[in-house]
């Protein structure tokens, strides 16, 4: 199983960021990121709320686990456009 390090760099090229931009969304440098990612340093709650809200997958991060499904039905609806995915919640909003 792929190390914390080793899933960060999975995430941030999934979601098709360079490390200086991946750093600057979750709040600090290229350098301490590069760290993340060689295994030398782990990062914290903010880090990780902040990785979190620019798109990242913490659960796999932390767990190495990623339901293949689940993760295709995200990304498929992270591209579709504002309106359709607000139509997807209300949809599945009013089915529970």
């Amino acid at each position: 199983m792929p190390t914390i390090a080793v899933r960060l760099k999975i995430e941030r090229k999934r979601l098709e960021l360079t490390q200086a931009e991946m750093a600057e969304r979750c709040g600090i440098s290229r350098e301490i990121w590069c760290r993340y990612e060689q295994g030398k340093g782990l990062p914290g709650s903010e880090v990780l709320q902040a990785f979190l809200k620019a798109g990242g997958n913490v659960h796999f991060v932390l767990s190495g686990e990623s339901p293949a499904e689940e993760t295709l039905l995200i990304e498929r609806f992270r591209a579709c456009p504002k309106v359709l995915q607000d139509a997807i919640l209300r949809a599945l909003k009013t089915e529970h």
